[in-house]
């Protein structure tokens, strides 16, 4: 049982890689097409985020490793979208050091918010919350709708990849809510972790 868990576990992992890196290559790919100064730099950035995702084997790693992973792809994204309004709400994040989640647990979400959601603005920013509460790790994202885009969470990898990862890791000690109104997308996602 164990062996098997760790088995899909790696192969979820592995899945995670290439769905992020054609993301980003996609983002590069535009600064490239509007001849963009900025290429190099994300390129550099790019090589950042792979360095993390290929060389981290850890199967945890601290929660502070994982929200600087979550900055390098915001900074990365800014690139693209500089005038993206993106909201950070951080609890005690001196705490973040002393807790372990799997590596690239909470970027989905995020990812999710800059492909399918519209820009952030002064007035309705993509907010992003992460904290730790008693034992529990509380993370959620929050962006405007973008009309015509569908939401079908059935159509990408993110999601599927991300629930099957939570009920292996954490069974009966997680909870992953979606909500969309008729103008936000939330995501949330609530963790019980080990004291």
């Amino acid at each position: 049982e164990k062996e098997k868990a760790q088995a899909e576990l790696s192969l979820l992992r592995n899945q995670l890689n290439p769905h992020f890196l054609f993301n980003t290559i996609n983002n590069i790919y535009y600064l490239a097409l509007i001849q963009s100064t900025k290429t190099a730099d994300a390129l550099l950035k790019l090589s950042d985020l792979l360095r993390y995702v290929l060389h981290e084997k850890s199967d945890w790693v601290s929660l502070d490793k994982e929200y600087q992973y979550l900055l390098k792809f915001i900074e990365l994204h800014r690139l693209r979208f500089p005038k993206d309004q993106i909201i950070l709400e951080l609890g005690q994040e001196d705490q973040f050091t002393s807790y372990q989640i799997p590596p690239m647990l909470l970027l989905t979400f995020i990812e999710n918010a800059f492909k399918h959601g519209e820009s952030g603005t002064e007035t309705e920013p993509v907010i992003l919350k992460l904290s730790i509460e008693g034992n529990k790790l509380l993370y959620s994202v929050r962006n405007k709708i973008a009309r015509g885009i569908s939401k079908d969470l059935n159509n990408g990898i993110g999601i599927p990849n991300l629930m099957k990862r939570l009920q292996i890791l954490y069974p009966n000690q997680h909870k992953i809510l979606m909500v969309e109104s008729k103008d936000y997308f939330i995501a949330e996602l609530e963790i019980d972790l080990p004291a």
